[in-house]
């Protein structure tokens, strides 16, 4: 049985999702927007990100994201742009032990 990541998380189920960002550029920059703001819509998102990242893309990696627990999104809009996704617990803390890295 594998129970969700929270913040007090074993590290190697943290560890993973923070692979995932240093190895997965596009996933990480867009990550690292909701990260910035806790939660965005997803229309700010794609204006923010474009044209670096394709609105294609930016789905593909916004469910990865999602699968991996690090954001997830707020009760299903009707309108794919009105989507509104935030920082998980988990991502939270994938987030704060990616910068602890980065800053050495």
């Amino acid at each position: 049985m594998n129970a969700a990541p929270t913040a007090n998380a074993p590290l190697p189920a943290i560890a993973e999702k923070v692979k995932l960002l240093l190895v997965d550029n596009v996933a990480r920059s867009i990550f690292e927007r909701i990260f910035s703001s806790r939660n965005i819509r997803f229309n700010q998102l794609r204006a923010e990100l474009e044209p670096g990242i394709a609105p294609t893309e930016l789905k593909v990696h916004l469910k990865l994201l999602v699968d991996e627990e690090l954001v997830a999104s707020v009760d299903k809009a009707p309108i794919e742009e009105f989507q509104t996704y935030y920082v998980t617990r988990a991502g939270l803390t994938a987030g704060q032990r990616l910068h602890q890295l980065e800053a050495g």
